[in-house]
């Protein structure tokens, strides 16, 4: 069953065309993969699902509503939620007061046990329990990550966006972001995914959507994506006939 269906969206800028005709659907529970060069309109593809930007013209329907034209906050409370390229800290706050504003979005912040208590789990869930009365700013760029990634599931979210992840990370940050991402998925929360690096995409994903210059080149399994013809001549690069750079 899906739960996020996108009918031929379109998103003009000024004359130039970022997403033409786009259409896909996402399953619940599954972890969905958008892939794609630069300027292929993946973050434009989140920021209209997210409410950021408008459509210019087709649907966003999530959990069988649609949800084009609304604003962020009013996506956020109906169950979506996400994460950005470079992750977006408040001030000089302390790691569990970036949550506690999460928690009570109305507010400055208000700092109560049960508060608290939720915003220390999402940091035990993500590993950070043990920096959570650090200044957010000291964090280095992994631990950021992981940190935005908390303050979403602090929102309590039946869908979690999560746009370029891994980028600047090293290899054990990745593979650590990895685990993660799988440990979030099963607690039921589908996923669905902007990624440059494909061995994240390759094991990480159920289903991939390829974007290129705007419009849909492929919907499929990891496996289908890696053989696909059309995918491989395109963009991303040849050996023996599969898919084995970054898209």
């Amino acid at each position: 069953m899906s739960i996020i269906q996108i009918e031929h969206l379109i998103k003009r800028f000024a004359g130039v065309i970022a997403l033409d005709d786009v259409s896909f659907a996402v399953d619940e529970g599954s972890i969905h993969a958008v892939i794609g060069p630069n300027g292929s309109g993946k973050t434009t593809l989140f920021n209209i699902i997210s409410g950021v930007y408008r459509a210019t013209a087709g649907s966003v329907v999530f959990d069988g509503e649609p949800i084009q034209g609304l604003r962020p906050f009013q996506i956020v409370r109906r169950g979506l939620s996400r994460t950005f390229q470079h992750p977006r800290l408040f001030g000089s706050m302390t790691v569990i007061e970036q949550l506690i504003v999460a928690l009570h979005p109305s507010k400055l912040w208000e700092f109560d046990k049960q508060s608290e208590q939720i915003a220390r789990e999402k940091l035990n869930l993500v590993g950070l329990e043990h920096v959570a009365d650090i200044p957010a700013a000291s964090l280095p760029q992994g631990q950021r990550r992981l940190l935005e990634i908390a303050r979403a599931l602090c929102l309590e979210p039946r869908v979690l966006l999560l746009d370029e992840p891994h980028a600047g990370l090293n290899p054990v940050e990745t593979e650590q972001l990895m685990v993660l991402i799988r440990k979030i998925n099963q607690q039921g929360i589908t996923i669905l995914l902007v990624e440059h690096e494909m061995r994240v995409v390759m094991t990480l994903a159920n289903k991939i959507t390829v974007l290129n210059f705007g419009r849909l080149l492929a919907v499929g399994s990891p496996q289908e994506i890696q053989n696909n013809p059309e995918v491989i001549t395109a963009y991303l690069g040849v050996r023996e006939g599969r898919l084995t750079t970054h898209a």
